[in-house]
């Protein structure tokens, strides 16, 4: 058996299982047994990673299958993983941002390689390289997900441009919610908004005057409204030297007969406010 090992790229390509499912995948592994039998390329996983970890935990048996020289470069490897999960058709169904997001990881090993490559050739240009290395690095993620190189631009620039509900709408999928047409408007130059119109000056001087006088009203309602709790906290605080003198009944009569007087003018107030502000 060989030594087993973990590459981080390798267990991140695909999202992680829920909850749910690994306790299901625990399940039916602890009753029946590893099934199948944990890949290996150049002693890194390449599928079974969550086998793996099952079986260590338990102690459960598994068998190993190196499949090193089916795959000649990392990023090979990359894309089998990502075709081999898309072709299980199990419950896990990759959304569109999810594909996109496998297929960056890959064009970014592709131009590692691609630089990794350009040291050791000596018969093109470094310039010669860097004009072509971009296409090959999309072309060969395009085909990692199974779409052609132009969807892969749309999709990508979705996933990193797009509104959330522009990314919800693609991975949702359906008519209009193409990647293609999503990306289109998100290429397309938003509008300028158009000025509000000037308002006639006729209305705006009336406007402008209604304004004012609202305003002036409610200072005059404050100020009033402030002297009338003056005068009625004065009128008040006499009381006790009134009903001294036995003049209760007419010291109430007073200050009733103020505040009424203070309402009414509230109220006229008031009035007038409405109507200037209609």
């Amino acid at each position: 058996m060989q030594f087993i090992k973990i590459d981080k790229e390798f267990q991140n390509l695909l999202r992680p299982l829920t909850a749910e499912e690994f306790k299901s995948l625990e399940d039916s592994i602890k009753q029946d047994g590893c099934l199948r039998p944990i890949e290996l390329w150049n002693g890194y996983i390449v599928d079974g990673h969550n086998r793996y970890s099952i079986c260590m935990k338990d102690g459960i048996h598994f068998e190993q299958v190196d499949v090193t020289k089916k795959f000649e470069t990392k990023s090979d490897v990359m894309k089998w993983i990502v075709q081999n999960q898309r072709a299980r058709q199990t419950g896990r169904q990759l959304t569109k941002t999810e594909l996109v997001q496998m297929a960056l990881a890959i064009e970014k090993q592709v131009a590692v390689e691609a630089k990794e490559n350009q040291g050791t050739r000596t018969d093109i240009s470094s310039n010669l390289n860097e004009s072509v290395s971009p296409i090959r690095t999309a072309s060969k993620a395009a085909e990692s997900i199974g779409v052609s190189e132009n969807t892969y631009r749309d999709m990508k620039l979705v996933a990193e441009k797009g509104s959330d509900e522009q990314i919800e709408r693609m991975n949702k999928g359906g008519r209009g919610n193409a990647p293609s047409a999503i990306a289109k408007e998100i290429r397309r130059p938003s509008k300028p908004k158009e000025p509000k119109p000037l308002e006639p000056a006729e209305d705006f001087l009336k406007r402008s005057r209604a304004e004012a006088m609202a305003e002036e009203t409610r200072t005059a309602i404050g100020v009033i409204s402030v002297q009338a709790q003056k005068i009625t906290k004065d009128r008040l605080d006499g009381l006790s030297e009134i009903y001294k003198k036995k003049e209760l009944e007419e010291a109430i009569h007073q200050v009733r007969s103020m505040i009424d007087n203070c309402q009414r003018a509230m109220d006229l107030c008031k009035s007038f406010l409405e109507v200037c502000c209609q």
